[in-house]
């Protein structure tokens, strides 16, 4: 059944994340091993897990999510941006908005406030570091220093969401209870 494939893959994740220390790499190769975790490829599983969350209210998904996304909150640079991979110290101003969306998310479905605050100063290092510059593609995570002046029209008009979402939290609107607001926030 589909559901027995959504667990399967969920498991082997879980496998990959606990061999490379918590995050989720871009590719895993079980034979040579050597992956390492990368942001961009991250906060999809941490926002899937969420939503699977919501259909199961299986408390594992969640447990999972959390340790990826902690990962991620011991890695994050001065400024409160995360860097694109554990070594680095630049962002990828794409994956800093759907970090967002997915640390908003586990803060709804776990009610752990840390996930807000850590989105919330994401969010506003967002706004301080990349629009204050016109919105670079890359920025230094410790310094906010142009790293990539490149502007990507896609990631602006994807930064949206996260503002949108941001205006609907101060109405007391929240994902999971409005399906209009969870549809905009899908990943593409």
């Amino acid at each position: 059944t589909a559901f027995k494939e959504i667990t399967k893959i969920v498991s082997k994740l879980k496998d990959v994340s606990e061999d490379i220390g918590g995050g989720i790499p871009f590719n895993f190769d079980p034979v040579n091993r050597g992956s390492k975790a990368n942001l961009t490829a991250s906060f999809p599983v941490i926002d899937f897990l969420c939503d699977l969350y919501e259909e199961d209210k299986n408390p594992s998904h969640l447990d999972f999510a959390k340790k990826v996304a902690d990962f991620w909150i011991d890695k994050r640079g001065k400024t409160g941006l995360f860097p694109s991979s554990p070594d680095s110290i630049e962002t990828f101003f794409d994956s800093e908005t759907d970090m967002c969306v997915a640390l908003y998310k586990l803060w709804e479905q776990t009610g752990d406030l840390k996930y807000q605050n850590v989105a919330d100063r994401c969010f506003a290092a967002i706004l301080e570091c990349h629009g204050k510059n016109d919105y670079p593609l890359i920025v230094d995570i410790n310094t906010g220093e142009i790293v990539n002046g490149t502007q990507r029209t896609k990631f602006l008009a994807l930064f949206l969401k996260l503002i949108i979402l941001k205006i609907e939290y101060e109405k007391g609107e929240k994902i999971y209870s409005n399906k209009n607001l969870y549809g905009l926030l899908r990943d593409r």
